[in-house]
């Protein structure tokens, strides 16, 4: 069998493969190890996008809130006249 591609490895992790393909590449998998370091990055890979995403997420909230903290001291509360 030839190598996987780095498609075929993402759709293995994502689950998106045809029951066929995944049982033939998971056989590959435990025979290559150049493939298993490519999964292995992969994996690693797409766990720092999660972390760094998560931290993205909360950079934002705080900067939300940080901004919503600055209108609401510009904005008088008492409107009327």
């Amino acid at each position: 069998m030839k190598h996987a591609t780095d498609i075929e490895l993402e759709q293995y992790l994502d689950e998106t493969l045809n029951p066929l393909r995944k049982f033939t590449l998971s056989r590959h998998l435990n025979a290559c190890d150049d493939c298993q370091k490519r999964l292995k990055e992969a994996e690693a890979m797409r766990a720092k996008l999660k972390h760094l995403s998560v931290g993205l997420a909360r950079l934002r909230q705080a900067d939300d809130e940080v901004s919503h903290s600055r209108v609401s001291r510009i904005q008088p509360s008492n409107t009327s006249l």
